[in-house]
């Protein structure tokens, strides 16, 4: 189901007053490339926290460049569920520095 709300797949920082008024979950993390990928790779391109399948949207990168990332590489996440959801997304972003 296509969401009328664009913002939740598309907005990477949520404003407070939307997390509070449509959302369940919602909070960032930075993850090394490995092991967003091994996150990836064993969960069918879906990743899994505390029971839920987040869905990912790459920004601005391709998957490949985090299946075939360095050791060293960031990425950092920003998970979201919107209230009475099954699933969630997360949009990816490579960590600049």
């Amino acid at each position: 189901m296509l969401h009328a709300d664009v913002s939740i797949i598309s907005t990477f920082s949520l404003p407070e007053s939307y997390v509070d008024k449509h959302c369940d979950k919602y909070y960032l993390l930075h993850w090394s490339g490995p092991y967003l990928a091994s996150h990836l790779l064993s969960n069918y391109h879906k990743i899994i926290r505390e029971d839920i399948s987040y869905l990912p949207i790459f920004d601005g990168i391709k998957p490949f460049d985090v299946y075939f990332s360095q050791p060293k590489e960031q990425f950092i996440l920003s998970f979201r569920k919107k209230k009475q959801e099954l699933f969630g997304y997360v949009i990816i972003r490579r960590l600049t520095q």
